[in-house]
C-alpha cells in the first residue's frame, strides 16, 4: 500500500511538471518563430524551384547542341517540354542573340523581342544563369520570374538563349496550406516595396507601395524585425518580416510581410517561471500534508 502510494506520488509529480513545461513552451512561442519557419520554408522551396530551372535549362541547351539541326523549331524538344506538367512554371522559349524570340511554348512563331530586357543582357554578358525579378510575362500575362541561361557553341560563343519562367502564384498556394487566421496580411514585395503577392489573393493590390518609402526603408536597412504600420487596406498592424531570395546569391531580392492584427494578446511567457515555481511550491506542501496523514 505504502508502495503504491509512492509510486502514485510520484508519477503525479512528473506529470505535473510536465504540463507546466509544455504550457511554458506554448505560451513561449513567439510570432518571430513562425514567420522565420515560413521564411525558411518559402526560400527552400524558392532555391529548389532555381535549380529545377537551370537544370532544365542546361539540359535543354545541350540537347540542342548535339540534335538542335534535327528540329523544326528549338521548343521542339522533348527534353524542354517535360515543365509542361510542373505548376511551377509558365512559358519557356529560345531567344536569338539580337533578342528576337524564335519560339516559346505558348507561341510556335512570334515577333516579340527581349533585347531590352536586364536578365537576358546579363546573360549575353555573364554566359551564366541570369534572373529577371518580378516582372509581367510577356506571353502569360501574369506575375513571374524569368531565367534564362545562354546556349553556347564549342567556341564558347552564344548562339542563343533559353529562358523559363516561374509562376508565383504556388506562394499562395503554400499560404492557403497554412490556414492563416482572419484579419492577418501577408505580402511578398520587391526590394522597392512594390507590392508583387498579396494574401488573402487580391490583385488590386499588387502593384502598390506596402508602406510610405520612409516606413520600408527601415526594412530595406534592417532586412528582419517587425514594425507598426498601416498596411495598403489601411488597417495598422504588427508587422513582422525578412529577406526573400530568389536566385543563388545572398542578396534579398524580395521581402515577405506578415501583418498582425493589434488585438489585446497575454503573454504569460515573462512570468512562466513564477507560475512553475508557485506550483511546484503549493505541490510539495500538498505532498508534505499527505505524507504526514499517510504517517499518522
Amino acid at each position: 500500500m505504502r508502495r503504491n502510494f509512492f509510486l502514485w506520488l510520484s508519477i503525479s509529480t512528473f506529470f505535473i511538471f510536465l504540463v507546466g513545461f509544455l504550457i511554458g513552451v506554448s505560451f513561449g512561442q513567439h510570432p518571430d518563430l513562425q514567420i522565420n519557419r515560413l521564411l525558411t520554408l518559402i526560400n527552400l522551396q524558392q532555391a529548389d524551384s532555381v535549380e529545377d530551372a537551370e537544370r532544365h535549362l542546361s539540359a535543354w541547351s545541350k540537347n540542342l547542341q548535339q540534335f538542335g539541326h534535327l528540329l523544326d523549331s528549338p521548343c521542339d524538344s522533348e527534353v524542354i517540354k517535360i515543365v509542361n506538367d510542373d505548376p511551377r512554371f509558365t512559358a519557356y522559349g529560345m531567344v536569338e542573340p539580337n533578342g528576337d524570340v524564335i519560339c516559346t511554348s505558348e507561341l510556335s512563331t512570334t515577333n516579340v523581342n527581349l533585347a531590352d530586357r536586364p536578365y537576358f543582357q546579363q546573360a549575353l554578358e555573364t554566359k551564366q544563369l541570369s534572373m529577371s525579378g518580378f516582372q509581367v510575362g510577356r506571353f502569360t500575362g501574369k506575375s513571374v520570374i524569368a531565367y534564362a541561361l545562354p546556349v553556347l557553341n564549342t567556341q564558347g560563343e552564344v548562339t542563343q538563349v533559353a529562358f523559363i519562367g516561374i509562376d508565383l502564384a504556388w506562394v499562395n498556394r503554400l499560404f492557403n496550406n497554412f490556414k492563416l487566421p482572419s484579419g492577418m496580411e501577408v505580402v511578398m514585395t520587391d526590394a522597392n516595396g512594390v507590392i508583387e503577392l498579396y494574401y488573402p489573393t487580391d490583385d488590386t493590390k499588387i502593384g502598390q507601395s506596402v508602406f510610405d518609402p520612409k516606413i520600408f526603408s527601415i526594412v530595406l536597412s534592417q532586412q528582419t524585425g517587425k514594425i507598426s504600420a498601416k498596411g495598403v487596406d489601411g488597417v495598422t498592424r504588427m508587422y513582422y518580416y525578412g529577406p526573400i531570395y530568389l536566385d543563388k546569391d545572398e542578396e534579398a531580392d524580395a521581402f515577405l510581410l506578415v501583418g498582425l492584427p493589434r488585438r489585446p494578446i497575454i503573454d504569460f511567457s515573462p512570468i512562466m517561471p513564477v507560475i512553475l515555481f508557485g506550483s511546484g511550491l503549493v505541490l510539495i506542501v500538498v505532498q508534505f500534508k499527505l505524507l504526514r496523514r499517510f504517517a499518522h
